[in-house]
Parts: structure tokens; sequence; C-alpha cells
């Protein structure tokens, strides 16, 4: 059975620290790794082939919201198109 290996974070920043993360991210996704630390704790991803993206945007009673989720699997796995044959 894999081990499960997590690393979670929560703060509060200004925008421009938000920007500098988020950045971090573009330039790790385009390099195809990333590396994660906090602390003493410190997790290394590598997306590669296609990836799942998810986004959502919600504003209720004076909060406003974005979630953003990327998810992808380890090993590479070929997308099925769906197929047809005419004779």
């Amino acid at each position: 059975m894999p081990i499960e290996e997590k690393l979670e974070f929560e703060s509060t920043e200004d925008c421009e620290t938000i920007g500098k993360y988020l950045h971090a991210l573009k330039q790790g996704f385009a390099k195809g790794l990333i590396t994660l630390t906090s602390e003493d704790r410190s997790l290394t991803l590598k997306p590669d082939g296609f990836l799942s993206f998810q986004l959502a945007a919600k504003k209720k009673a004076g909060e406003t919201k974005i979630t953003i989720k990327i998810s992808w699997k380890d090993e590479h796995v070929n997308v099925k198109n769906p197929s047809i044959s005419i004779d």
C-alpha cells in the first residue's frame, strides 16, 4: 500500500505574497517539479501529462472565495478519446 504524503498550509497574506506563491507554482508546473516546504516538512511533486483543473468562485455575505484544485496521476496515463468506425 502506498504511503500518503501530505503537506497542508494556511495563512493570511497580502495580495502581493499570494501572487508570488502563484508565480512560483506557475514556474514549477513549467519545469515539471514543485517542491513545497513549510517549517520542517517538505513535499516534492512532479506534475506531468494531462492534469485535471477545477476553479470555483463564490461571493456570499461579505466573503469572497476562489478555490483552485489541480490533480494528476503520478503514472503517465494516456487519455482515451472516443472513436467511431464508419463502413
